[in-house]
């Protein structure tokens, strides 16, 4: 019985958030826009962009057993868990000089030219395009800063206003996402969750789609250590600065 509100409650804050999606509806008509605590907004719109960054690693799925699209859609609207089963599918990926091999077990599968559908390769080609350029990592990383910028400073921040400054905002945050019995607890808690498997996600992805690119030593220069260890383990920032800065897939 206790469920039934609580699920209720839950549903509507989901559709409250995602009506909010990137602030568009709080800044542009401010009074047609549901009012939720804006450091559960930040963090809710963080992850939905962290979801669509994971489209800049969409050439993993060529020569895949599985495709990696449909789990990118489903990681992108619905959750990360989407995106976890193909990592467990998927087939570690190594360079040779003549071409990209995926591994699977002790086999080698080389690439290969697949006849079939054509328009649906037409139009996956121009996702990547997209998902290849410098822009799509900026776009989304201008993004990613706009998150932070609300947390401090929407529906008035800097001290002032109902929801306080940061430091209240953070930790009205880390209440939301530890402690049960208040409002919106679960789906803060469920996007704090997504937050670290999206970190686990980055550090797994990028060594790969470095090899891909050739742009991966064994062992590593200092920069380029630097450079991955920048790229891997900050959150969220360390996916926009590989998809900015890695160099151009060749076709």
């Amino acid at each position: 019985a206790d469920g039934g509100p609580d699920a209720l409650r839950t549903l509507q804050e989901a559709l409250d958030l995602s009506l909010n999606f990137w602030f568009i509806l709080p800044l542009t008509f401010p009074s047609s826009a549901p009012v939720i605590h804006p450091a559960l907004e930040a963090l809710f719109n963080l992850i939905v962009t962290w979801g669509l960054l994971c489209f800049g690693f969409i050439r993993d799925g060529r020569n895949q057993r599985v495709p990696m699209l449909p789990f990118l859609f489903g990681t992108a609207f619905l959750t990360n868990v989407f995106l976890v089963p193909y990592l467990a599918l998927r087939n570690p990926f190594f360079s040779t000089a003549d071409d990209d091999i995926h591994v699977d077990g002790a086999a080698a599968i080389a690439r290969v030219s697949v006849a079939g559908d054509e328009c649906t390769r037409d139009s996956t080609s121009r996702l990547e395009s997209v998902c290849e350029s410098r822009a799509f990592g900026v776009v989304l990383g201008l993004v990613g800063v706009s998150t932070l910028a609300w947390f401090c400073w929407g529906r008035g921040g800097g001290g002032g206003g109902e929801y306080g400054g940061v430091i209240e905002r953070a930790m009205t945050l880390w209440s939301l996402c530890t402690q049960g019995g208040q409002q919106g607890d679960r789906l803060a808690a469920s996007f704090a969750v997504d937050a670290c498997v999206f970190w686990v996600l980055q550090a797994w992805l990028i060594p790969d789609d470095l090899r891909r690119r050739r742009a991966w030593t064994n062992p590593p220069a200092k920069k380029q250590q630097f450079s991955m260890a920048v790229a891997r383990f900050v959150p969220f920032f360390g996916v926009v600065y590989h998809l900015v800065t890695r160099p151009k897939l060749d076709r």
